[in-house]
């Protein structure tokens, strides 16, 4: 991203911080995860293919990232919206 926006990498980071809030690592993953939530409770893929498509190369990580950043594994998300609708 810096290469592209024509910028140090050191540039880019503080300057993604100081208007995102957090790191451009951070922004991407909690993005990732974000995407990956709303497939959780929108479709009925696969766990793996929902950690694949959206960028995790095992629904180990996968699921460790999930819980870590929304404290509930990617199962027990899934659960919570279907004992929810009618």
């Amino acid at each position: 991203m810096a290469a592209h926006a024509g910028m140090s990498r050191s540039s880019f980071s503080q300057r993604f911080k100081d208007f995102v809030g957090q790191s451009a690592g951070s922004y991407a993953t909690r993005w990732k995860l974000l995407n990956a939530q709303l497939a959780l409770r929108t479709n009925d893929d696969l766990i793996d293919k929902i950690a694949f498509t959206n960028g995790y190369v095992s629904a180990a990580a996968f699921s460790r990232a999930f819980n870590t950043t929304f404290g509930e594994t990617p199962t027990q998300c899934r659960r919570k919206v279907k004992h929810s609708s009618p």
